[in-house]
């Protein structure tokens, strides 16, 4: 087993030589790099414990890491921030492909299985932010483009899915077309709900108390 460093823009991470694989991304993170200060510096990726570093320093220290391993946190990160600034529960889905699933080119591609997930219509991203009617802007917001609704090669990727091709090919056919229509209904809701404009919501509401009534 060997290790290589890598510096991308002052983050220093390795990578070994029994993780290399086509589609997987790994990194052990070292503490260069990141932007924390004091008893954390620098590279700090916990934000927990009796006291915790700041949370903004530990967002922007996994953001520049991703960014060295060539991942794409954007989206999750502004979940994460609209979720924790929320005033009540808060709830995040996430899509993780695990070893159950039965993907058929292994484990190591789990972060492109998740691309197609989101690619073929299977799983969609999306936000919602209820403070932003308030400031007369949609709540719900589409994080992706029109899917390309390619469930077969999805479905076929996966045991948990093409196993019933094998089994049952008529069934599993009949059932491709009424997942890629459901996908397809799904969308378009998901499209009209992320068109509709509140700009006019102050004006309409003029009165109703939308606002959390302030604690006394």
């Amino acid at each position: 087993m060997s290790f290589l460093a890598h510096n991308h823009d002052g983050v220093v991470y390795h990578t070994s030589s029994l993780l290399e694989a086509p589609g997987l991304l790994h990194g052990f993170s070292t503490r260069l790099g990141g932007v924390s200060r004091g008893v954390f510096a620098f590279m700090n990726l916990r934000g927990g414990g009796p006291a915790p570093d700041d949370r903004e320093n530990v967002r922007e220290n996994y953001r520049r890491l991703c960014a060295a391993l060539g991942a794409d946190p954007a989206q999750y990160i502004k979940a994460l921030r609209e979720a924790e600034a929320h005033d009540g529960p808060s709830l995040i889905v996430a899509y993780a492909p695990c070893i159950n699933h039965g993907i058929v080119k292994g484990m190591a591609w789990a972060q492109e299985e998740a691309k197609l997930a989101v690619r073929s219509g299977y799983w969609v991203l999306y936000r919602y932010d209820p403070k932003r009617k308030a400031e007369g802007k949609n709540p719900f917001m589409l994080d992706f483009k029109e899917p390309r609704y390619d469930l077969r090669e999805f479905f076929m990727g996966e045991v948990r899915f093409n196993s019933l091709q094998r089994t049952f090919p008529d069934a599993a056919e009949a059932l491709l077309v009424e997942a890629r229509n459901q996908c397809r209904n799904r969308w378009a809701r998901y499209t009209h709900l992320a068109a509709q404009d509140y700009s006019r919501l102050l004006d309409v509401l003029e009165g109703y108390p939308i606002h959390a009534q302030e604690k006394t």
